[in-house]
């Protein structure tokens, strides 16, 4: 049996679903993974910097924006995903204290 560790597991690329990704998880989780994610935000501190690891699409901008971050490293694997998340940050005025950047935390 072949050992993977992080740096050698591959990354699943999720850039030819991004544009259902969110109707995808929604079918499947029903509100569950965007939840979770507002359920965890309580946890954040006002004018906090944060690195959000694998924000997908960035649903969690319109709720993450109450907690008026002084500044986000947002990372994500995916390019498809990173662009709409952009999109996402425009739509709620965060793109000036938002940093996207593509990969993962390896």
């Amino acid at each position: 049996m072949k050992e993977t560790t992080a740096s050698s597991a591959k990354t699943p690329n999720y850039d030819r679903i991004a544009f259902l990704y969110d109707g995808l998880a929604h079918l499947v989780f029903g509100g569950q993974l965007i939840n979770a994610q507002r359920d965890l935000l309580v946890h954040i501190p006002l004018n906090a910097t944060i690195l959000w690891i694998g924000g997908g699409t960035g649903k969690i901008f319109s709720d993450l924006k109450s907690r008026n971050p002084q500044s986000i490293t947002y990372l994500e694997a995916s390019i498809q995903m990173l662009k709409r998340a952009q999109q996402e940050a425009e739509k709620y005025n965060m793109t000036s204290s938002v940093v996207f950047r593509h990969g993962t935390e390896a």
